[in-house]
């Protein structure tokens, strides 16, 4: 079944009036990408002007000139009822590569020969690729979201898409529920409609054209009206203009998120894909969808390899080459510090975030992101054993403790750096307040621990250098010093002895005829050795022992 032709051409078309000059069409040729521009005179279509010919009249040196100079004055148009064979047969017999879709006497659409190609190759390469199955075997309560956004857009006359991420993964099958919804309508006419039908919340964010609904158990769906976008200069965000799903799915990373799986009745579960994401999940690669990807948004040089690394793919060359560019020129310095950090920490959320860390090193990204860490073999060792001995340490454990794993992470890229380097780090990192303290607590104990003994450390020296960490720093602490003899002292402190408590009080210090003052921090911290040591249980043992102490002071 063919797309109609609204779901494939571009809208809505970007013209200029018969006034406008040759250099003012050029840079909103640039600007947009466009081929042609739609002229028009009182409100009327004039005329059409292609990018070569603004081009030869701005390189002859007339861009002050009108464009109602060089325009193409006879324009072929056809209506939104056109078939795909009309104009097919228009591009045949007139040699033109686009034509403009008029209804009412208004320019709703323009259709070029490449949109008509991808459209075709689109079809027979998905020829019976129909995902309906696959939604039908997910849990009922996503089936029955996704069914219900279609009717709701029939309802409305909307064409509806779930895309990205869910339409990716559900291809690998893997289980996906994070459901992004693209309508060519109006999204928050679609969310508002949605949202009272299934009991739930909208947030609007009118700046972007999307809107989130939230539903009663916490289950959060987003909803944007397909849209294509421009980016001021490098690094920028986007400025957004309503389009097509096709508009929609251009703007995306990669190809293989770029794919969209339409929920309207009778079209429900037909995939669209018109950049080949499918083909190269087959194929298992990462590829942009335009040369100039990286320098419109570098962050997508740091989302490449978390998805390659995620899914065992790999980079296409010349996708690796154009990031390399891109790393070489130092785009990702245009890019916000919080920005950076967002990408970075989705991948310390990854289940190897060492084989990312250590590809972002060999592509020369950590250099220019975070050149105050230290990268070298120990550190993406000490990474990997960070993460695969942890359920042992957590076996070891008398109770069950979360561990944090961001937090772990943190710990080892900090690991091996000197103090200032820490502290710019810290702050370009944006770290909280307490994560800098937990940072800092640990770098604390290891420069410590490296003064003493770890073989023979007491549980009095133990208790005092692992009294303010975390099991987070305590867990990195034993891989750092790989002592067998060490892990027991941190697993005896961690099950025994980091809540020990005295029996002995300062009333009872007092009510022996010991005055209250500095005495007490003393003897209390005498005590407190000489029970951690196993030396004293009860109450009795303490008093004993404070008796004897005072007789030989």
């Amino acid at each position: 079944m063919f797309l109609e032709i609204k779901e494939f051409m571009s809208f809505p078309v970007k013209t200029i009036t018969d006034t406008t000059t040759i250099d003012e069409a050029n840079e909103i040729l640039q600007r947009y990408g466009h081929s042609a521009l739609p002229v028009l005179e009182g409100g009327k279509l004039a005329g059409i002007i292609s990018r070569r010919d603004v081009e030869k009249a701005f390189m002859h040196g007339f861009g002050k000139f009108h464009v109602k100079e060089y325009m193409t004055k006879d324009v072929i148009t056809v209506s939104e009822n056109a078939s795909t064979e009309d104009i097919l047969s228009i591009f045949a017999a007139c040699n033109i590569g686009r034509v403009l879709v008029i209804k009412d006497g208004e320019i709703t659409g323009i259709i070029t020969r490449s949109d008509v190609i991808s459209m075709l190759y689109n079809k027979l390469d998905l020829k019976g690729d129909n995902l309906k199955n696959k939604i039908d075997s997910m849990p009922l309560k996503v089936k029955n979201l996704l069914y219900s956004a279609g009717e709701i857009a029939d309802g409305l006359g909307y064409s509806i898409y779930v895309v990205g991420g869910f339409v990716r993964d559900l291809i690998l099958g893997k289980s996906t529920f994070d459901i992004d919804l693209v309508v060519v309508g109006d999204a928050h006419t679609f969310a508002k409609k949605f949202s009272k039908c299934h009991k739930g919340k909208v947030t609007k964010h009118e700046k972007f054209q999307t809107a989130t609904v939230k539903l009663d158990d916490d289950f959060y769906i987003d909803v944007v009206t397909a849209r294509k976008e421009y980016y001021e200069y490098p690094g920028a965000l986007p400025t957004v203009e309503r389009g097509t799903i096709k508009d929609d799915l251009f703007r995306r990373d990669f190809t293989v998120n770029s794919m969209a799986i339409r929920l309207n009745s009778g079209y429900f579960g037909e995939l669209v894909d018109f950049y080949g994401g499918k083909k190269d999940i087959k194929n298992k690669q990462i590829r942009i969808l335009h040369n100039l990807s990286f320098i419109e948004d570098p962050t997508r040089i740091i989302r490449a390899v978390r998805f390659e690394k995620r899914y065992g793919f790999k980079i296409e060359k010349r996708t690796e080459e154009f990031l390399k560019n891109a790393v070489f020129s130092n785009f990702l310095s245009r890019v916000s510090v919080e920005r950076i950090n967002h990408e970075v920490f989705a991948i310390l959320k990854e289940k190897k975030p060492w084989e990312i860390v250590a590809r972002m090193h060999e592509l020369g990204i950590l250099e220019k992101i975070y050149p105050e860490i230290n990268y070298n073999n120990e550190l993406i060792n000490l990474f990997e054993k960070c993460f695969e001995r942890i359920n042992e340490f957590k076996n070891n454990l008398n109770t069950y403790k979360n561990i944090d794993k961001i937090l772990l992470c943190l710990l080892v890229l900090y690991s091996n750096m000197k103090y200032d380097k820490i502290t710019a780090l810290m702050e370009r990192m944006r770290l909280k307040k307490e994560t800098r303290c937990e940072i800092k607590r640990f770098i604390k104990a290891k420069d410590t621990l490296k003064t003493v003994d770890i073989r023979n450390i007491d549980n009095y020296q133990a208790y005092n250098i692992f009294k303010n960490l975390s099991l987070e720093c305590l867990y990195v602490l034993t891989l750092i010093f790989n002592n067998e003899d060490f892990y027991n002292k941190s697993l005896e402190y961690i099950n025994k002895q980091k809540n020990i408590k005295l029996n002995i009080t300062g009333n009872k210090l007092k009510e022996m005829g010991i005055e209250p003052g500095s005495r007490y921090k003393r003897i209390l911290d005498e005590i407190l050795k000489e029970k951690l040591n196993g030396n004293l249980e009860t109450l009795e043992d303490e008093v004993e022992f404070v008796k004897k102490l005072l007789s030989e002071i």
